[in-house]
């Protein structure tokens, strides 16, 4: 967690990121279905807890903000 007064902390799996990784790992295969399936059920994605900062940006604010990140940023 970035800051203990950041308003998305009741989102995350803590500080963990082994924990993190174990939760995501699990909660995409739920969501794709197996691997050995012909089509995704759901293609998950996380770029918007990647990306977000929240609207505490201030000058800018979650309405104006649009975050452009390069393939070497993203990943």
């Amino acid at each position: 967690m970035r800051h203990p007064l950041w308003g998305r902390n009741q989102e995350t799996y803590g500080e963990c990121p082994y924990l993190s990784g174990m939760f995501a790992i699990h909660f995409v295969r739920g969501l794709q279905g197996p691997s050995s399936a012909r089509y995704l059920n759901t293609n998950a994605g996380c770029k918007h807890f990647d990306v977000h900062n929240g609207p505490e940006n201030i000058p800018e604010s979650r309405f104006s903000f649009d975050a452009h990140l390069s393939e070497f940023d993203w990943r």
